[in-house]
C-alpha cells in the first residue's frame, strides 16, 4: 500500500508538471496512475453504479412495499402478543377471583356454622 502511495504521489507530481487537462482530481489520478478496472477504482475500491431512474423508482417502491409489509407484520406480531399476555393476565384475575370468593364463602360458612351452634348451645341451656 505505501509503495501504491509513492506511485500515485510520483504520478500526481509529474501530471501537475505537465498540467495536464484530463485529470481533474485525485481519482482522476489513481486511474492514470495505476489503470482502471471495470467497476472497481485502484486505490479506492468498487465503485456502484447509479441505477437509472425508472428502475430507481420500481425499487423504491418494492423496498417500501416490503417495508410496509414487514412493519404490517409487525403491527401484528406486537398485537398478538399484547392479546396473548392480556388473556394470560385475565385467566389469571378470574383464578384469584375464583380462589377469593370460595375462600370467603368457606369463611361464612364456617361463621355461619358457629354461629348455628352458638344458638343452639343457647337453646339447650334454656
Amino acid at each position: 500500500m505505501v509503495s501504491s502511495l509513492k506511485l500515485i504521489q510520483n504520478e500526481a507530481r509529474r501530471l501537475g508538471d505537465n498540467s495536464s487537462s484530463e485529470i481533474s482530481d485525485e481519482y482522476d489520478v489513481m486511474k492514470h496512475a495505476l489503470g482502471e478496472r471495470r467497476g472497481h477504482i485502484r486505490g479506492v475500491g468498487r465503485v456502484v453504479k447509479s441505477v437509472p431512474a425508472e428502475m430507481q423508482s420500481s425499487y423504491s417502491s418494492q423496498s417500501q412495499g416490503w417495508q410496509q409489509n414487514w412493519e404490517q407484520q409487525m403491527r401484528e406480531q406486537v398485537q398478538q402478543e399484547v392479546q396473548a399476555q392480556m388473556n394470560e393476565n385475565l385467566h389469571k384475575m378470574q383464578a384469584d377471583f375464583a380462589r377469593q370468593f370460595e375462600e370467603m364463602r368457606q369463611l361464612f360458612q364456617q361463621q355461619k356454622d358457629f354461629q348455628n351452634e352458638e344458638e343452639e348451645e343457647q337453646s339447650e341451656s334454656d
